[in-house]
């Protein structure tokens, strides 16, 4: 049998749907793995008898060959391979039942070019992580996987639509108003944009949920930071906003998470997001708080200064005329339309 090279990292997509098929390839090619790919049950079986592949993506209900036949035959030909299970959302139930028994993991068709990714990475041996993670970076793979970053953002189950957008525009503002080097302005406006990207790997049913989070779910929620750094750091480009996307949760008064830091140990673009956010929040509203006006909003993060938010931070905000802080998301608006 063919032996690829050391640094090679391959992956084999099965897929019976054109569209998700086509769409699995380009994620993976944008992470620098080459990708071959099958469409039916016979092309799966030849491809299976090649050189074998770091990972398999698998379509679990692809037409002429039972779910637990296919993931057993892939077992057998490639048994280092990690196996992801390719399903439509309405079939993740029945798709769980079996999955431990095939050992794979899961993605939905429809899922986030970061949840493809970060499944793949929790499915791996630490051997094939390594590899993956140490592929040379092209510029267009880098372009490729901060637009994917980017895609994820746009199709992800967030707060609000155009939640980011507004984030990044109010931490630009209060940026602006601290005579920021234009260096740290450039990581800002990145790591605001990305700040909450790690929820692509948070639960829908957590993230849709209309009352109250349990413990459990409050803890699965606050790992969002961490995943979202994981995902940036990989960049170069990215490598100052990952640490406003870990930290942009912290507090002043050291109640934050994910690691508790206090006041200037925070690191100041999180600190700016911070003020950023809650301002978005407070005007745009959610389902279950209704917004409120900009002056009301200013006041409530005035009144958090000093325990919540940096009062440097805060002060620079409510130092930016009302008018032009009431105008952002009126031009967010206006540019999505």
């Amino acid at each position: 049998m063919l032996r690829r090279s050391e640094d090679e990292f391959r992956a084999l997509v099965i897929d019976g749907n054109d569209a998700s098929r086509t769409r699995f390839v380009g994620v993976l090619e944008s992470e620098g793995i080459h990708a071959d790919q099958a469409a039916a049950a016979g092309e799966a079986l030849r491809a299976l008898g090649g050189p074998p592949a770091d990972a398999v993506l698998a379509d679990l209900f692809l037409p002429g060959i039972p779910a637990l036949d296919l993931l057993a035959v892939i077992r057998e030909a490639w048994p280092e391979a990690a196996v992801l299970g390719i399903v439509d959302f309405a079939a993740l139930p029945a798709a769980r039942a079996m999955a431990p028994g095939g050992g794979c993991r899961l993605v939905p068709r429809t899922c986030s070019p970061l949840d493809v990714v970060l499944t793949l990475e929790r499915a791996l041996p630490s051997p094939a992580l390594q590899r993956l993670r140490s592929l040379p970076c092209s510029a267009r793979g880098s372009e490729a996987a901060l637009d994917a970053l980017l895609s994820a953002l746009d199709a992800g189950p967030l707060e609000a639509p155009g939640h980011c957008e507004r984030v990044t525009a109010f931490a630009l503002e209060i940026a602006r108003a601290l005579h920021l080097p234009e260096a740290e302005v450039r990581a800002l406006e990145r790591g605001a944009l990305l700040h909450d990207v790690g929820l692509v790997a948070v639960p829908d049913a957590i993230l849709r949920k209309p009352g109250p989070l349990t413990a459990e779910e409050w803890q699965e929620m606050r790992r969002h930071p961490g995943v979202g750094f994981r995902l940036c750091a990989r960049m170069e480009r990215l490598e100052g906003a990952a640490r406003i996307v870990l930290h942009h949760h912290e507090r002043w008064d050291g109640g934050g998470y994910p690691d508790g830091l206090r006041g200037g140990s925070i690191p100041l673009g999180a600190r700016v997001a911070a003020v950023a956010d809650a301002l978005e929040a407070l005007t745009a509203g959610r389902p279950w708080k209704p917004s409120v006006p900009v002056e009301a909003a200013l006041a409530e993060i005035a009144r958090c200064a000093a325990a919540q938010f940096d009062p440097r931070v805060v002060q620079a905000l409510l130092d930016i005329p009302v008018r032009r802080i009431a105008r952002i998301p009126l031009l967010i608006s206006d540019r999505a339309a």
